[in-house]
C-alpha cells in the first residue's frame, strides 16, 4: 500500500485542479475540487488555504446564480483576511472577484472602494516591481473594469495594455487573456466598429484555445457575443468561438432570471418560454449567420431537425424570423 498524500500536498493539488477546471468554465469539475480543499483548510487551519477557498466557493456559487451564498462566502472569507493580514495572490483574487460580482450588480462605488481600501492605482504597473505586482495582477483588471463603468474608458484601455504585457511577461495566462477580451470589446466600442477588436479577440482565442481556457474570455461579458459571432465567420477558432457563445448565452441567462444584469432589475418576462439548451445553441449559431444547412452541419444533425428548432425557437419567441428572434432575445437580457 502506497503512502497517503499528506494533507497540504493532497490541498495544493486540487486547488490546481480546482483552478483549472475553473478556467476551462467547468464549474461542476471545479467544485468536486474545491471540496476537496475545503475539506484539507479544515483539517489543518491554514488561514490563508482557508480564506481562498472561501473565495473560490463564493466564485463558484454566483456563477451558479446562488448571489446570497455568494456573499455569505465572500464575507467568511474577508475575516480571515482581516484577522490574519494576509495579502498578495489570496487577497487580490478576493478583491477581484469581489469587486466584479458588485459591478455584474450595478454597483461601481462598491467595487472602487474594494480597490481604493488596498491602494490599488492606476500608476503602480509603472512604479512597482514586477515580483510585487505578480501576484495582484487580478486586482488590476478589476480595476480597469471600475475605470470603464466610471467613464474612464481611455484610461482603462492604457492599463490593459500594461496588464497584458506584464501577464505575457510572467507569465499569467489567465489574466493575460481577461485583459486582451476586455481590451477587444473597448477597442470595438472606442472606433465604433466591432470588427476593430477582433486581431485582440483573435490573438485571445488562439492562445486560449489549445488549454480549452474559456473562462478568462467570458469574463468580458455580452458586449463580446458580436466579437465572437464575427470570429465565427472569420474562421477565427470557429469551434472554440462557438463553445464561448452557446456558454457567454446561458451565463447571461442566468443572470437575467435572477434579475442581476447590469441595467436590468426585472427578470425575463413570464410569459416568455425560456429555450432550451439546444436551442440555445441553434440561436447562437442563427446569430452567427449560419443557415439551416450549416446549423445542422455544425451540431451533426440533419437539416430537417435544425429546422424544428428553429421553428420552435421562433414560437416560443413569437417572432417570424430571425433578424426578429435576435432582437427580442436581446430585450429579454438572453443574448
Amino acid at each position: 500500500m502506497g503512502m497517503a498524500t499528506p494533507a497540504p500536498a493532497a490541498g495544493v493539488a486540487h486547488g490546481w485542479l480546482m483552478w483549472l477546471h475553473y478556467q476551462r468554465n467547468d464549474i461542476t469539475g471545479a467544485q468536486a475540487h474545491l471540496d476537496h480543499v475545503l475539506a484539507t483548510a479544515g483539517q489543518t487551519g491554514i488561514p490563508a488555504m482557508t480564506a481562498r477557498a472561501y473565495t473560490y466557493q463564493a466564485l463558484l456559487a454566483g456563477r451558479r446564480g446562488e448571489l446570497d451564498a455568494a456573499a455569505g462566502w465572500y464575507d467568511r472569507a474577508a475575516e480571515l483576511l482581516r484577522a490574519h493580514a494576509i495579502g498578495g495572490l489570496v487577497q487580490a483574487e478576493w478583491i477581484a472577484f469581489r469587486g466584479q460580482l458588485c459591478l455584474r450588480q450595478g454597483d461601481t462605488v462598491a467595487a472602487a472602494a474594494l480597490l481604493a481600501a488596498q491602494g490599488f492605482t492606476v500608476n503602480d504597473l509603472n512604479e512597482r516591481a514586477a515580483r510585487w505586482l505578480a501576484p495582484r495582477l487580478a486586482g488590476y483588471v478589476l480595476l480597469a473594469r471600475v475605470l470603464v463603468a466610471q467613464g474612464a474608458v481611455r484610461q482603462a484601455v492604457a492599463l490593459l495594455e500594461r496588464i497584458t504585457a506584464l501577464a505575457e511577461q510572467l507569465p499569467d495566462a489567465a489574466v493575460q487573456l481577461e485583459a486582451l477580451a476586455l481590451h477587444a470589446v473597448l477597442r470595438g466600442a472606442e472606433r465604433g466598429d466591432v470588427s476593430a477588436g477582433l486581431p485582440l479577440l483573435q490573438r485571445a482565442l488562439d492562445l486560449a484555445a489549445p488549454e480549452d481556457f474559456a473562462r478568462p474570455i467570458l469574463d468580458a461579458g455580452s458586449a463580446l457575443d458580436r466579437l465572437l459571432r464575427q470570429a465565427i465567420m472569420e474562421g477565427i477558432q470557429p469551434a472554440f468561438a462557438q463553445r464561448l457563445l452557446v456558454d457567454l448565452l446561458e451565463e447571461e441567462r442566468r443572470w437575467a432570471v435572477a434579475g442581476q444584469v447590469v441595467g436590468t432589475s426585472q427578470a425575463p418576462e413570464a410569459a416568455v418560454e425560456i429555450p432550451t439548451a439546444r436551442e440555445r445553441q441553434v440561436l447562437r449559431l442563427l446569430a452567427a449567420g449560419l443557415s439551416s444547412n450549416e446549423i445542422a452541419a455544425e451540431l451533426v444533425i440533419s437539416v430537417s431537425t435544425a429546422r424544428s428548432y428553429i421553428k420552435s425557437l421562433y414560437g416560443k419567441l413569437d417572432v417570424h424570423g430571425r433578424a426578429e428572434a435576435i432582437d427580442r432575445v436581446r430585450q429579454l437580457g438572453l443574448l
